[in-house]
Formats: structure tokens, C-alpha cells, sequence
């Protein structure tokens, strides 16, 4: 599956689990915002992740893709498509009243998704889960063919390495598995992710972090100590890449784990050594990395780039740097041989925040600029979720003039084609309506071609803005501007 595809179909998911408050606020710090907004920043990125800024976010990708996977299979989904299913049959009332608590609360949602995946995991290999929310029990009561006794297995989720903290995991989960009264086989599932530093380099090696606290499971695990946990299983993330960006790469993410078997004593129920509790898993996607931001050095502006300069008063230092640093940019297709994009990026202007939305190419070194426009600040909220192409739209609504193309009229047409009546040339194509004859700022790339259906336009970008009202409003104190 192509990059693009995979981060829609993983915003879909988001957006079926979650409200769209949940998910659209910028300032919102729950991990499923984070997740869905990061999926938005790539799709308005082209798909692309921007090499080197946000090699960073390789690991919040990659364990998103495998999450998302926990949930389609614990509710009876589809993997192909990353469908969900009905997570009403995941457990009773009280389970299902977890799900929905701990979803929406930023501070639980790891928590859940630990239980989530292991859960997943062995529905995954047939075995039987069925999730409990009562009162100081084990989260998962598992039953394996291969075991005549079931597993009940709690799940824990630590950010600390310290031996204290270990022991207070294992001895809650001890008395968890021993409050439900009945012969098993307890397990204690930790995931150390949280305390273990992020890896972008394949290795098989196990960190030192991860050693240190494997030697404070067995510790807990030795003697006459937290008898009703026959096992531990310890379980943490390894995130990375294999190929040298910004060349082809795959991502991936390794769930590692280690089995801590309880140490001897009579009177320790241990599981048998092949007895499959946890086996790992690993995600892997390849990823197309974004370099066009290096070593731009020049502008090359168009005619109407060169009126742009003249009425917003760009400098080739604030296009360039603002074309390095931007937030978001969109591909559009305008012909086989020609890649042109919309790109925005955040300036300052007189003291005043203001955004720039351009449509640019890049030729070897140099920043072809088709046209730039400078807005007021309040877009810089209004457009933070919306792709390029769609902030055109905001704008062409806010300040556009009625266009009319062959018979049709509007404000904006992109990838549009229209039907004309007469074959004159493109000074006639377009007929502006501007009734107070304000000064017009008019992008038209249009194409006018012979078809099966006669003479049509062919409208990849065309809009007319009122020059008049734009400038006002940026000229304005940010108390004059409509809203």
C-alpha cells in the first residue's frame, strides 16, 4: 500500500473511534490528536515526510500503524482496508465502559492500547480472550488450547526503571490474579516503552535500559515473592529505519519482548517454556522522504509573481525562507512533464504575523514562483487543518470575484473542465465580475484543447481576487479586520 493511502485509512480509523473535537483541536494533547494531525501534516506534505525535521515522528508512525491494527482485529475488522468492526462485542458492559473512558482520556489512552494489543495478539493465533473490568482482576482471562489451565494476564504500562517501581507493577498484578480464587496461570505483561530511549538504527542489540529493568523482573520474580505471576513478559518499542534517507527507506517498528519466568519454588504454577504467551510483532512500510526545501538559494518569479512583490512587498529572503519553512505544501498536477505546488508558511510583516500562500516549481537550485499572496494573521487558525488547496478556497470565498468560464461562474476552479461556446483566445476566455472595479489580483492556468466534446477549458488554477479588499484588511490594526 502506497504511503498516502496508508495515512488516509488511518485518519479514517481516528475519525471512527474519536470525536472530531478530539481530534482537530491543535491545542488538544491527547495521543490520538497527535496521531491524527501528524496523519493530516503528511497528506499536506504531498504524502512525503520532510527529510531531516521530521525524522523524529518515524516512531509515533510506525506504532500508529500497529495500533490501529489492535483495534481492527479486536473488533472482528477488516486489516485489508483497516476497516473497524463492532467493538460492542469486545467484552461486557463494564468492559465496554472502559473502552470509552479510557479513549477519550489523554492520560489512559496508553494504558488501554497495552491491553488492546496484547489482546489482539492472541485473537490473532486463536486463542480465546475474553477482556474483564471487575474489581481488582486481571484485564484478560485467555484460554489456549495447548494449556489446560487458562491465563489470566494484567497489563501494565511503566515510565520508570527504578527496582521500586518494577516490584509495585508486579505486586499489583499479583494480587490481581490472585483476588479471582481459581486455578491458572498468572502473567504479568509490562510494557517499558515509556522508559526505554528510542532507537533510529537497526540493531539487534538489547539497550542497556531494557537490561537493567529485566534484572529487577527477575529480582521480583525469585524466591518466596508475588507467587501467583508464573511469568513476566516485558515488551518495549523499537522504532527506526533501514536505508540511508532521503533514498528509499522502510520504516519499522519491532514490539520486542522477554519471557521472566518466576524463579523455582513448589509452590509457583510456571508456565511451560513453549507455551505461546507472546511471540512479538513487527510493522514495516516503506516511506518517501520530501528534500525539495534544500539548497533553494533564488527566486525566479513570473509576471504576475513580479505585481506580487510589488503589492505585498515580498523580499526573495522571506519567499525563500518561507518556502524552506513551511507548514504545508500540495502537489497539482498540471501535465506530465510539469510539478508545480501550493506551499504556506508563517511570516512576519511590520511587526505583524501574516501568512503566505504561493504556487511555486523548483528547478535545480532556483524557486520558480508562479504567484504569493500575503493574509492577514486570522488565517493562520482558520487554515491549520485545512490542506493548500483548500485554504485557496477559504481565500478565493473571503476576497474572490465571481469568474465566469464558458457557461459556468464561480469564485475558484480547480481541476475543472469547462465547456466553450465560442474558441476565442484566452484574453476573452475569462470574463471578471468586479461591479465596484476594485484592482484584481487573477491567476488563470488554463489550457483551451479540442475534444470528443468540442472546445473546452481546461481549468487546473483560475481565480480573481479583489486586490482592494485584501490589502485593506492587511493594512488594518488586527481589531479593524472582518472576520
Amino acid at each position: 500500500m502506497e504511503p498516502p493511502a496508508l495515512i488516509r485509512l488511518q485518519m479514517r480509523l481516528l475519525e471512527e473511534l474519536f470525536e472530531p473535537r478530539t481530534l482537530r483541536d491543535p491545542h488538544q494533547r491527547h495521543p490520538a490528536a497527535q496521531r491524527w494531525q501528524l496523519c493530516l501534516r503528511i497528506l499536506q506534505q504531498g504524502g512525503v515526510i520532510r527529510w531531516p525535521e521530521q525524522k523524529a515522528e518515524l516512531p509515533l508512525i510506525a506504532r500508529m500503524v500497529l495500533d490501529s491494527t489492535s483495534f481492527v482485529e479486536i473488533s472482528g475488522g477488516d486489516l485489508r482496508t483497516l476497516s473497524l468492526g463492532d467493538l460492542a462485542g469486545y467484552g461486557d458492559a463494564a468492559v465496554q465502559r472502559k473502552i470509552q473512558t479510557r479513549l477519550g482520556d489523554a492520560s489512559q489512552f496508553e494504558d488501554l492500547m497495552v491491553e488492546v494489543s496484547i489482546a489482539a495478539w492472541h485473537q490473532r493465533e486463536g486463542h480465546t480472550v475474553i477482556p474483564s473490568e471487575a474489581s481488582g482482576w486481571p484485564d484478560l482471562r485467555i484460554d489456549i488450547e495447548s494449556l489446560e489451565l487458562p491465563i489470566l494476564l494484567e497489563c501494565k504500562r511503566t515510565n520508570s526503571t527504578t527496582g521500586r517501581g518494577v516490584k509495585k507493577d508486579i505486586t499489583k498484578a499479583n494480587k490481581q490474579i490472585k483476588e479471582v480464587g481459581i486455578s491458572s496461570h498468572g502473567v504479568a505483561f509490562l510494557d517499558i516503552t515509556a522508559a526505554v530511549p528510542q532507537q533510529t538504527v537497526l540493531s539487534d542489540a538489547t539497550p542497556l535500559e531494557v537490561l537493567e529493568i529485566l534484572e529487577r523482573v527477575r529480582a521480583a520474580l525469585s524466591g518466596p515473592k508475588h507467587r501467583s505471576v508464573g511469568r513476566a513478559i516485558v515488551v518495549w518499542d523499537d522504532a527506526g529505519i533501514l536505508g540511508e534517507p532521503p533514498g528509499p527507506t522502510t520504516v519499522f517498528l519491532r514490539r520486542c519482548f522477554a519471557n521472566i519466568d518466576h524463579g523455582p519454588d513448589p509452590n509457583v504454577r510456571v508456565l511451560p517454556a513453549t507455551a505461546p504467551t507472546f511471540r512479538g510483532s513487527t510493522t514495516v512500510f516503506a516511506m518517501e522522504w520530501d528534500t525539495s526545501a534544500i539548497g533553494i538559494d533564488r527566486i525566479v518569479p513570473s509576471d504576475l509573481m513580479k505585481e506580487c512583490n510589488q503589492w505585498f512587498s515580498f523580499s526573495d529572503n522571506e519567499l525563500i525562507d518561507a518556502f524552506v519553512n513551511r507548514n504545508k505544501w500540495q502537489p497539482i498536477a498540471l501535465g506530465d512533464n510539469e510539478k508545480l505546488f501550493l506551499f504556506m508558511g508563517v511570516s512576519t510583516h511590520h511587526g505583524k504575523r501574516t501568512l503566505i500562500l504561493a504556487f511555486a516549481g523548483r528547478n535545480d537550485s532556483a524557486l520558480n514562483l508562479q504567484f504569493a499572496l500575503r493574509l492577514p494573521e486570522r488565517y493562520i487558525e482558520r487554515t491549520d487543518l485545512l490542506t493548500p488547496l483548500e485554504s485557496v478556497e477559504v481565500v478565493t470565498s473571503d476576497y474572490g470575484l465571481d469568474l465566469t468560464i464558458g457557461e459556468l461562474t464561480a469564485r475558484f476552479f480547480p481541476h475543472h473542465r469547462v465547456a466553450l461556446i465560442d474558441q476565442g483566445g484566452l484574453s476573452s476566455l475569462a470574463i471578471i465580475h468586479n461591479p465596484e472595479q476594485h484592482a484584481v489580483l487573477q491567476s488563470m492556468l488554463v489550457k483551451v484543447i479540442a475534444s470528443e466534446q468540442g472546445v473546452v477549458a481546461e481549468c487546473a488554477f483560475a481565480f480573481a481576487l479583489d486586490r482592494t479588499r485584501l490589502l485593506a484588511d492587511l493594512n488594518a490594526s488586527p481589531f479593524d479586520v472582518s472576520s
